[in-house]
């Protein structure tokens, strides 16, 4: 896998980058944020639709087309643990009583999302229900480690799955895939914590996992089953392949966040293996610049294989952490201020579309993609050095290309600008990396009539 070589070449200097379509790899699913927890927030405030429009809409927003909706587990009311921001309404606050009414603003945030162009959803749940915990607590147990009492496992898959049932029958959203993990291998999750979480040893997961597919099939829903959220990428393909063969066979989709680990290949070779389509489904990082989270887009799309990417959250009130940051507490500050980096997700979620193939790149600081029905080669190109660098663009494999190339380029100073059309000749141009910047080019006209090479095989219809 030449094409997907890490390279260290990072440093500035004149070089070559060749895209190659008859590589072709993982096709793209899109892009996309979790609405937890600042569409429990947001949701509130008057220009709530702003948000959506900025977040969501492809032609005036970054067009993200994946949202994931946190189902809450919802607290003892007489507690005041959670921050305000992470305090989602649970829709079972007792045992047999379900509260439909709960939840309006993140439901809002996803319905709008939906009508902004929305078309691949995701559930996940950070705990179960407090009176389904040992502790009480939705933020974990006392010493950090399982919390779900255990004659409880098949009430937590049947919540989970009601919620998903009364979505699809009553508000009109059929949830893609449905997990009831998160970092769950994680012992971070203790009572006293300010947000809701929940450990499971892996012999646990495995359990929890087999309910709720068992409680998927019982309601006759066609939501599929999403594993492990691990925090770490080497924790993700550790997890996984602890499962018993039948958990493994109806997992439709590997989760990972990409916080920590380093093993991409070995996690993509385990998703290729078993036939399953993988997302990095959870990453965020403190750097407004955008090109922290650059890079990992990089590796993960790359080197892991992603087909689908989502941002954590795309509103944080912590610095350099969202797309805009907001306070996100109780005060309804409904301004935000624009991080650099809501611009450089536009340079991926803009115009690599889903539909869009990954293809061969020589170049590790690009990533190359080709969509053959629109005729559009994507190369996206990450310069976090402090000089600018020179790089030649050989499309000489195409078959055909334009004659020009649309250029788009987020610095500390540019936001997402489109700058003038540089030439093609031959299949080939010529651009400068700017120092910290982030650089789209779009060839139209492109056709490709080779030979294809398939190296990442496409996922199962388990």
């Amino acid at each position: 896998m030449k094409g997907l070589k890490q390279m260290n070449a990072y440093a500035a200097g004149a070089y070559t980058a060749v895209a190659d379509p008859s590589k072709q790899y993982q096709t793209m699913e899109g892009w996309g944020t979790s609405l937890a927890w600042w569409g429990k927030v947001v949701g509130e405030y008057s220009n709530r639709d702003e948000y959506v429009e900025k977040m969501f809409n492809a032609n005036t927003g970054l067009g993200l087309n994946i949202l994931r909706y946190n189902i809450g587990g919802g607290d003892n009311p007489s507690s005041n643990i959670l921050e305000y921001r992470k305090a989602v309404p649970g829709y079972q606050p007792s045992p047999g009583v379900y509260d439909w009414n709960a939840d309006e603003n993140q439901r809002y945030m996803l319905q709008a999302a939906k009508a902004q162009g929305v078309n691949v959803i995701e559930a996940f749940a950070n705990s179960a229900p407090y009176w389904m915990t040992i502790s009480g607590n939705v933020s974990g147990s006392a010493n950090g480690g399982n919390n779900l009492k255990p004659d409880y496992y098949d009430d937590f898959a049947d919540y989970l799955t009601e919620v998903v049932k009364h979505f699809r029958d009553n508000w009109g959203i059929t949830f893609d895939s449905v997990t009831p993990l998160n970092e769950p291998i994680s012992t971070w999750w203790k009572q006293g914590n300010d947000q809701e979480g929940m450990h499971f040893d892996r012999a646990d997961q495995n359990t929890i996992l087999s309910q709720v597919q068992a409680s998927l099939n019982a309601k006759g829903l066609s939501t599929k089953l999403s594993a492990p959220e691990e925090y770490s990428i080497d924790d993700t393909n550790v997890s996984f392949n602890s499962y018993s063969n039948a958990v493994k066979s109806a997992i439709t989709q590997i989760n990972t966040h990409t916080y920590g680990g380093s093993n991409r290949t070995a996690l993509r070779n385990t998703a290729t293996s078993a036939g399953k389509h993988l997302w990095t489904s959870e990453y965020g990082d403190g750097d407004a610049s955008g090109l922290t989270m650059s890079r990992t887009i990089l590796k993960d799309i790359r080197n892991m294989g992603a087909s689908g990417w989502v941002y954590w959250q795309a509103v944080d009130s912590a610095e350099g952490w969202g797309f805009f940051k907001n306070v996100l507490n109780n005060t309804q500050t409904t301004s935000y201020t624009v991080n650099q980096k809501y611009y450089v997700m536009g340079n991926y979620s803009k115009f690599i579309r889903p539909g869009y193939k990954i293809i061969g790149m020589s170049d590790a600081n690009t990533l190359a993609a080709y969509d053959a029905a629109s005729g559009k080669v994507v190369l996206v190109t990450t310069n976090s050095e402090s000089t600018d660098t020179t790089v030649t663009y050989d499309l000489s494999r195409f078959t055909n290309t334009g004659t020009s190339a649309q250029v788009y380029r987020t610095s500390s100073t540019e936001k997402l600008q489109q700058l003038t059309n540089i030439s093609v000749q031959n299949k080939t141009f010529t651009a400068t990396a700017k120092a910290n910047s982030v650089t789209t080019y779009v060839i139209s006209g492109a056709t490709y009539n080779g030979g294809v090479q398939d190296m990442n095989p496409g996922p199962s219809t388990n």
